[in-house]
């Protein structure tokens, strides 16, 4: 019987988990050196040398070895795969088995040094055994791990998830970081006392007309996400220097933003405000609560319905406020503000200028879209270019540094396009469109008081915040005090009285005598 050729040229995988590890120096590059010691005392020849950085050891995407699979495609030739430990190939039985059968099934041969074995039953058997171990060990070092940080937090230190942006972690402390720290520390002073409103919206224009600032320190806009976890009790709790531990608040060891005392105030008033929304409960019949505030204290007015529902009133809960439980009746109260959406009704000239003005910012906005268009599609063209030359270089350079720079380079560009196509997709503004929303436009601005009274509940508020972006003043002596209009409101109730030829034929122009009122709260 014939023997089979000896296998002599080598290809060298190596693997490490974290890029730190790359960085360092540590682990990829002791790992080859291993390998090669081994190829020349075995007198074998290393022919390509695939790296793998910051994959862990049961992670399946695996660009390197994607590649390696893919060279001896290629190539056509019978190698060995060698890996420094089989480990280093996986931490995970199924997933380095099925590494090895891709292997063989391709005529190779796998090996790691420092437990060579031969294709044998027996052998496999110790390729599974080796792969079973470092899979336990993983394990065990996960509880461990975990075991030390349950240690370190009944001690106070925080230990789970990415720091808040008003925190930073420098020199293995949990500081503050400003000016987000003095941010946030203002933020929770306006809600507890009820100035700022926990809508999503007005806590982000809070932020930014402050300078909140992003992990780079650019002043840009939180998430939705950071809003939300924002005024999550274990946020809140933990700006004041508490961490839940087994149930319980304990004392932290990193410095607190806000007082104890505050934190137990913003989370009364987010329990207060909770579920108070228009859609729940008996909150259709008080479709301005949470939207007028009291002209005495400035605070939000709330409504209630005492002697088993037989009346229906409106009135301010602040103790300290003069106006304190004086109750306006509620069917006063959205009569009057009937009246007010009455007044801002517009004439017909003021329409017609207002359908010029849509029409010329529409037509230029169409403008506007199709020129980033043009933009966008060479951007997007440029990032598929780059791309594939990085994608090329990695396959053809074997520094590790300069792999790291080109898989992050790769990431960059990917996400751009991606962004890019997004906004592309988004850009669907046609004839038709104009002449769909102009018509619902328009018929809001001849009439905005009709929809309010037959709408639902979700439909007013937004009719609302359209009208009266900063909300209105109520007294029950003075009604509503000084009500400030969105612009277009304000200049349709000004434009009424005065001669409509003010107004450019070829568009509506805002004049200055038509800007909003300022509030009063004298």
């Amino acid at each position: 019987m014939e023997k089979a050729p000896k296998i002599t040229d080598v290809i060298i995988y190596c693997r490490v988990s974290s890029y730190q590890q790359v960085v360092n120096g540590h682990g990829l590059e002791s790992q080859q050196i291993a390998c090669e010691k081994y190829c020349r005392d075995n007198r074998l020849s290393v022919v390509k040398v695939f790296q793998e950085p910051g994959i862990k050891g049961d992670d399946d995407d695996r660009p390197a070895f994607e590649a390696l699979i893919e060279y001896i495609k290629r190539t056509k030739k019978t190698y060995i795969v060698l890996v420094y430990d089989i480990t280093r190939l996986a931490r995970s039985v199924s997933i380095g088995l099925k590494y090895i059968d891709r292997i063989r099934k391709l005529d190779c041969r796998f090996l790691n040094v420092t437990q060579p074995t031969e294709d044998s039953p027996m052998g496999q058997m110790m390729d599974v055994l080796g792969l079973a171990f470092g899979e336990l060990w993983k394990k065990t070092n996960r509880e461990t791990v975990l075991s030390r940080m349950d240690a370190q937090l009944s001690k106070g230190r925080r230990m789970h998830g990415r720091p808040a942006l008003w925190y930073q972690a420098k020199d293995g402390q949990y500081l503050p970081k400003e000016p987000n720290a003095t941010i946030v520390r203002l933020a929770y002073e306006r809600l507890a006392s009820g100035e700022l409103n926990r809508a999503e919206g007005n806590i982000r224009k809070f932020l930014v007309d402050k300078g909140f600032t992003d992990h780079k320190g650019r002043i840009q806009a939180p998430t939705r996400h950071q809003i939300y976890a924002m005024l999550s009790e274990s946020v809140i709790m933990e700006a004041s220097g508490k961490l839940l531990y087994k149930g319980k608040w304990i004392n932290a060891v990193h410095p607190a933003i806000i007082s104890t005392q505050l934190a137990q105030n913003v989370l009364a008033k987010l329990r207060e405000r909770k579920g108070a929304k228009y859609q729940t409960g008996q909150g259709w019949r008080f479709p301005l609560r949470g939207f007028i505030r009291c002209v005495g204290c400035g605070h939000l007015m709330t409504a209630s319905r005492p002697n088993g529902g037989a009346y229906e009133y409106y009135h301010c809960v602040q103790p300290t406020c003069e106006y304190y439980h004086k109750n306006t009746s509620a069917s006063k109260v959205h009569a009057q503000f009937v009246e007010l959406l009455e007044r801002i009704v517009p004439t017909d000239e003021i329409l017609q200028g207002a359908h010029a003005v849509f029409k010329r910012m529409w037509e230029e906005r169409n403008e506007e879209l199709a020129h980033d268009r043009r933009v966008w599609q060479q951007r997007v063209a440029f990032c598929d270019q780059e791309i594939t030359s990085a994608v090329k270089q990695t396959h053809q350079n074997d520094n590790p540094a300069v792999r790291q720079a080109l898989y992050k380079d790769i990431e960059t560009r990917t996400q751009e396009k991606e962004e890019l196509l997004a906004k592309l997709d988004g850009i669907k503004l046609s004839k038709s469109d104009f002449e769909t929303i102009s018509s619902r436009v328009l018929s809001f601005l001849k009439n905005p008081c009709t929809p309010w009274i037959e709408g639902d509940l979700a439909q007013r508020a937004m009719i609302q915040d359209l009208i009266f972006p900063h909300g209105l003043f109520y007294t029950p002596k003075l009604e509503f005090r000084n009500p400030e209009y969105a612009l277009i409101f304000g200049l349709i109730e000004q434009l009424k009285g005065e001669n409509v030829n003010l107004v450019d034929p070829s568009g509506f122009e805002p004049l200055t005598s038509c800007m909003p009122c300022k509030r009063s709260t004298s």
